[in-house]
């Protein structure tokens, strides 16, 4: 998806974000290949897809998008129709990012460039936070929801946007083990609907990962997409 680093003395405007997340047109997307053939989703109302709870994402909207805009330069002097902005992506997602800067180029009249790097490179520039707007598959590595959701809060180290919010810290230390799986849903819900509408993000596509190994194969176990364990692992040898 579009990441906004919220660390960037312009995003850090809760209104810009909202801008440029007003003015993203998701249909002019194209998923490469290894995506469409797997999952082929773009998402239209979610962070977390597999949560029916999940709120409606910003809707496309030119006018509202100028809006916000203005209301980002009369709160925030650093941000002017003469500022530049970057957009990082790699290869796979340029023709699309491309497309999009035209459309913010056109309704906020700016100087938005596109910076094309190899995905290793991208995402090393994206956990340094040495972009302004990111469009970049990043993997989940929460093994929980509550602790995916803790990622954004203010004083997370994995906080990977610099997202700041004290009504949204406010709710996830609202969550408790005590709390019923139905009373943890609202709070994740209110969560997501809180990063949604602060613009930290606009989802794009999922995509699917997946832990394979032999039938002779145990004592190997994957919790997320990137961890791996390794508990007493046995390949049997038959014959």
């Amino acid at each position: 998806g579009y990441w906004f680093n919220s660390n960037n003395e312009f995003f850090s405007a809760t209104a810009l974000r909202r801008a440029f997340a007003s003015c993203t047109d998701r249909s002019v997307l194209q998923a490469p290949d290894y995506i469409e053939g797997t999952a082929d989703r773009l998402l239209t109302n979610a962070i977390s897809p597999h949560f029916d709870y999940s709120p409606a994402l910003i809707s496309y909207n030119e006018e509202e998008a100028a809006k916000h805009y203005k209301n980002a330069l009369n709160i925030n002097e650093n941000i002017s129709a003469a500022m530049t902005v970057t957009v990082l992506t790699t290869e796979d997602f340029a023709d699309s990012v491309k497309k999009q800067i035209q459309i913010w180029q056109r309704v906020f009249g700016l100087d938005v460039k596109i910076d094309i790097q190899t995905r290793e490179n991208a995402i090393k520039l994206f956990n340094k936070g040495s972009y302004q707007i990111a469009f970049l598959p990043i993997s989940v590595t929460a093994t929980n929801t509550a602790e995916y959701f803790r990622t954004f809060r203010s004083d997370s180290t994995y906080n990977i946007t610099g997202y700041k919010n004290e009504t949204y810290d406010a709710l996830i230390n609202s969550l408790s083990d005590s709390m019923t799986q139905d009373e943890k849903n609202i709070v994740f819900s209110k969560c997501e609907q809180t990063i949604i509408s602060d613009a930290v993000v606009v989802p794009a596509f999922t995509e699917a990962s997946y832990f394979i190994q032999g039938k002779d194969v145990s004592g190997i176990y994957s919790f997320s997409s990137s961890e791996v364990y390794f508990r007493n692992g046995i390949i049997s040898s038959k014959g």
